[in-house]
């Protein structure tokens, strides 16, 4: 890419993100001043856009959301700086995925882009709920979900945090699967200022939440 090409494409990015995050702002004001005074806790969702993470140019997070983030920018920065102004949660997916398992494409690392995202959490003190991306109940995933609510709550942080566990189905309550799943619940509960929790949108199950078991 040649210097004018770059030039343009950077006024692209910085005047497209900027829009979006004005948006962002008229929505938690907004929000804000409805739910006001009512106790209710509100959030909002990153999408876990991981493809090409590797690449410099992080071309899935501009194209898909308009996420300026690059190998030289912090796009997220500025969305949790937004968010803890106005006292959002931060809700956002990838907990269970391994780079590991991203054969079909070398470039995407779920991992660090929830490090970097949990990164800015932390330093924004904002409040965070983690999901998983798939109905997925073998040991590596859920041992990864643990690995992952580690790495955000922990530290000086007095900062809070949650799970939901999405997309569950009938497969959880065969035995070896309940068995497993228990475990983990058990594990994730042990710290009591954390929340799991599991949620049942588009299930198939009657189960519609469980807390420490």
């Amino acid at each position: 890419m040649d210097l004018g090409a770059h030039l343009m494409a950077h006024f692209f990015l910085e005047w497209y993100s900027g829009l979006l995050l004005h948006h962002g702002e008229r929505l938690c004001i907004t929000t804000g001043a409805i739910f006001l005074g009512t106790g209710v806790k509100i959030s909002a969702k990153v999408g876990g856009m991981h493809w090409h993470y590797g690449t410099n140019s992080h071309p899935t997070e501009a194209t898909t959301t308009g996420y300026y983030n690059t190998v030289i920018r912090d796009g997220y920065l500025p969305i949790l700086r937004m968010f803890a102004r106005h006292r959002m949660t931060l809700c956002c997916t990838c907990f269970d995925l391994l780079d590991s398992e991203e054969k079909n494409n070398s470039r995407s690392s779920p991992e660090t882009f929830l490090r970097q995202l949990l990164c800015a959490a932390r330093m924004c003190n904002v409040p965070l709920t983690g999901e998983n991306s798939f109905a997925r109940l073998d040991e590596a995933s859920l041992n990864q979900v643990i690995y992952n609510s580690r790495l955000y709550y922990g530290g000086a942080y007095e900062t809070s945090l949650s799970f939901n566990y999405v997309r569950m189905n009938r497969n959880l309550f065969d035995s070896h699967n309940w068995n497993r799943f228990t475990r983990f619940m058990r594990r994730m509960s042990n710290n009591q200022t954390f929340q799991a929790r599991l949620d049942s949108r588009g299930s198939e199950s009657f189960l519609s939440s469980i807390s420490a078991l």
